[in-house]
Protein backbone atom coordinates (compact mmCIF):
# COMPACT_ATOMS: atom_id res chain seq x y z
CA UNK A 1 0.00 0.00 0.00
CA UNK A 2 2.63 2.23 0.73
CA UNK A 3 4.16 2.07 -2.85
CA UNK A 4 0.84 2.50 -4.32
CA UNK A 5 0.80 5.77 -2.23
CA UNK A 6 4.59 6.70 -3.61
CA UNK A 7 3.24 6.33 -7.38
CA UNK A 8 0.15 8.39 -6.88
CA UNK A 9 2.10 11.26 -5.04
CA UNK A 10 5.23 10.86 -7.82
CA UNK A 11 2.44 10.46 -10.74
CA UNK A 12 0.89 13.43 -9.15
CA UNK A 13 3.82 15.63 -8.83
CA UNK A 14 5.43 14.72 -12.58
CA UNK A 15 1.41 15.77 -14.07
CA UNK A 16 1.51 19.48 -12.06
CA UNK A 17 4.88 19.74 -13.19
CA UNK A 18 3.69 19.78 -16.68
CA UNK A 19 0.65 22.09 -15.97
CA UNK A 20 2.34 25.77 -15.20
CA UNK A 21 1.16 28.92 -15.57
CA UNK A 22 2.41 31.02 -17.77
CA UNK A 23 3.74 34.38 -16.05
CA UNK A 24 1.75 37.64 -17.04
CA UNK A 25 3.43 39.97 -19.23
CA UNK A 26 3.64 43.83 -17.92
CA UNK A 27 1.92 44.44 -21.52
CA UNK A 28 -0.88 42.62 -21.05
CA UNK A 29 -1.95 44.10 -17.80
CA UNK A 30 -1.88 47.55 -19.58
CA UNK A 31 -5.25 49.00 -20.48
CA UNK A 32 -6.23 50.02 -23.59
CA UNK A 33 -5.41 53.65 -24.64
CA UNK A 34 -8.34 55.62 -24.98
CA UNK A 35 -7.88 59.30 -26.19
CA UNK A 36 -8.14 62.15 -23.26
CA UNK A 37 -11.74 63.55 -22.99
CA UNK A 38 -12.73 66.59 -25.18
CA UNK A 39 -12.44 69.57 -22.00
CA UNK A 40 -12.47 73.30 -21.91
CA UNK A 41 -10.77 73.85 -18.88
CA UNK A 42 -6.79 73.87 -19.51
CA UNK A 43 -5.99 70.56 -18.89
CA UNK A 44 -3.02 70.30 -21.21
CA UNK A 45 -4.31 67.15 -23.49
CA UNK A 46 -3.69 66.32 -26.45
CA UNK A 47 -4.78 63.06 -28.45
CA UNK A 48 -5.75 61.63 -32.07
CA UNK A 49 -6.14 58.80 -33.43
CA UNK A 50 -3.39 57.58 -36.01
CA UNK A 51 -4.39 55.74 -38.71
CA UNK A 52 -7.44 54.18 -36.41
CA UNK A 53 -4.40 53.90 -33.29
CA UNK A 54 -4.54 56.26 -29.98
CA UNK A 55 -2.18 58.95 -29.80
CA UNK A 56 -1.67 60.97 -26.89
CA UNK A 57 1.07 63.50 -26.40
CA UNK A 58 3.57 62.94 -23.39
CA UNK A 59 4.84 66.64 -23.98
CA UNK A 60 2.71 69.88 -25.21
CA UNK A 61 3.95 73.16 -26.35
CA UNK A 62 1.02 75.95 -27.51
CA UNK A 63 0.90 79.64 -28.26
CA UNK A 64 -1.63 82.06 -29.40
CA UNK A 65 -0.92 85.43 -30.47
CA UNK A 66 -3.38 87.72 -32.65
CA UNK A 67 -5.17 85.00 -34.50
CA UNK A 68 -2.57 82.63 -35.29
CA UNK A 69 -2.14 79.04 -33.24
CA UNK A 70 0.22 76.92 -32.78
CA UNK A 71 0.46 73.47 -31.29
CA UNK A 72 3.47 70.55 -30.72
CA UNK A 73 2.50 67.93 -29.22
CA UNK A 74 5.25 65.09 -28.77
CA UNK A 75 4.72 61.33 -27.62
CA UNK A 76 8.09 59.65 -25.91
CA UNK A 77 8.34 56.43 -24.58
CA UNK A 78 11.63 54.65 -23.58
CA UNK A 79 13.40 53.00 -26.26
CA UNK A 80 11.25 54.26 -28.88
CA UNK A 81 11.43 57.19 -31.69
CA UNK A 82 9.61 60.10 -30.71
CA UNK A 83 6.70 61.01 -32.63
CA UNK A 84 5.61 64.65 -33.12
CA UNK A 85 2.76 66.27 -34.30
CA UNK A 86 2.98 70.09 -34.93
CA UNK A 87 -0.28 72.03 -35.87
CA UNK A 88 0.70 75.89 -37.13
CA UNK A 89 -2.57 78.27 -38.31
CA UNK A 90 -1.51 81.47 -39.62
CA UNK A 91 -4.14 84.78 -38.77
CA UNK A 92 -7.42 83.03 -39.13
CA UNK A 93 -8.36 81.84 -35.74
CA UNK A 94 -9.92 85.12 -33.50
CA UNK A 95 -13.49 83.04 -31.72
CA UNK A 96 -14.59 80.03 -31.22
CA UNK A 97 -16.09 78.00 -34.48
CA UNK A 98 -15.54 75.48 -37.24
CA UNK A 99 -12.75 76.41 -39.40
CA UNK A 100 -11.92 74.72 -42.27
CA UNK A 101 -8.44 75.42 -43.80
CA UNK A 102 -6.23 74.87 -46.46
CA UNK A 103 -2.90 74.45 -47.02
CA UNK A 104 -0.14 76.35 -48.45
CA UNK A 105 3.16 76.01 -49.82
CA UNK A 106 5.18 75.76 -46.68
CA UNK A 107 8.21 77.41 -48.41
CA UNK A 108 6.59 80.70 -48.32
CA UNK A 109 5.87 82.86 -45.78
CA UNK A 110 2.36 83.06 -46.11
CA UNK A 111 0.51 79.41 -45.03
CA UNK A 112 -2.20 79.59 -43.63
CA UNK A 113 -2.11 75.66 -42.22
CA UNK A 114 1.34 73.94 -41.74
CA UNK A 115 0.71 70.54 -39.95
CA UNK A 116 3.81 67.93 -39.70
CA UNK A 117 3.48 63.92 -38.37
CA UNK A 118 7.51 63.26 -37.84
CA UNK A 119 8.40 59.49 -36.65
CA UNK A 120 10.03 56.58 -37.63
CA UNK A 121 12.35 58.86 -39.85
CA UNK A 122 9.21 60.27 -41.62
CA UNK A 123 7.81 63.40 -42.18
CA UNK A 124 4.10 63.62 -43.20
CA UNK A 125 2.84 66.97 -44.52
CA UNK A 126 -1.23 67.88 -45.52
CA UNK A 127 -1.32 67.55 -49.40
CA UNK A 128 -2.48 70.46 -50.72
CA UNK A 129 -5.76 71.25 -51.37
CA UNK A 130 -7.00 69.09 -48.76
CA UNK A 131 -8.90 71.05 -45.94
CA UNK A 132 -7.43 70.95 -42.33
CA UNK A 133 -11.00 70.61 -40.14
CA UNK A 134 -10.30 72.41 -36.62
CA UNK A 135 -13.54 73.54 -34.13
CA UNK A 136 -12.23 75.43 -31.82
CA UNK A 137 -14.69 75.35 -28.51
CA UNK A 138 -13.14 77.35 -26.16
CA UNK A 139 -10.40 80.36 -27.12
CA UNK A 140 -10.16 82.49 -23.48
CA UNK A 141 -7.06 85.48 -23.70
CA UNK A 142 -7.86 86.16 -19.83
CA UNK A 143 -7.17 82.28 -18.52
CA UNK A 144 -5.14 81.96 -21.90
CA UNK A 145 -6.76 78.23 -22.96
CA UNK A 146 -7.30 77.10 -26.57
CA UNK A 147 -9.17 74.22 -26.87
CA UNK A 148 -10.82 72.09 -29.72
CA UNK A 149 -11.06 69.16 -32.00
CA UNK A 150 -9.46 68.15 -35.08
CA UNK A 151 -9.61 66.21 -38.29
CA UNK A 152 -7.08 65.33 -41.23
CA UNK A 153 -4.65 63.13 -43.73
CA UNK A 154 -0.86 63.77 -43.92
CA UNK A 155 1.18 62.45 -47.23
CA UNK A 156 4.53 61.46 -46.42
CA UNK A 157 6.99 63.67 -48.12
CA UNK A 158 8.72 61.35 -50.91
CA UNK A 159 6.95 58.45 -51.07
CA UNK A 160 3.56 59.67 -51.10
CA UNK A 161 1.90 57.34 -48.33
CA UNK A 162 -0.36 58.43 -46.63
CA UNK A 163 -1.86 58.32 -42.55
CA UNK A 164 -5.19 59.41 -41.09
CA UNK A 165 -5.45 61.30 -38.69
CA UNK A 166 -8.56 61.74 -37.12
CA UNK A 167 -10.80 62.43 -33.63
CA UNK A 168 -8.14 64.99 -32.29
CA UNK A 169 -8.60 66.73 -29.46
CA UNK A 170 -6.49 69.38 -27.28
CA UNK A 171 -7.00 71.76 -24.14
CA UNK A 172 -4.25 73.85 -23.78
CA UNK A 173 -2.68 76.97 -21.66
CA UNK A 174 -0.70 78.98 -23.65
Amino acid sequence: MKTYHQLLLLFTALLTMNLHCEKDRPEDNKLPAVLPPATTIGANTFGCEINGIVWNATEINADYWNGDFLIGASQKAPFTKTQTLIIQVLDHIHDTGYYELTYHDTDTLDQQVYVIHSGDSKKYKNPSGEPVKIKITRLDSIQRIISGRFDFDLKAEGSGEMIYVHNGRFDVKY
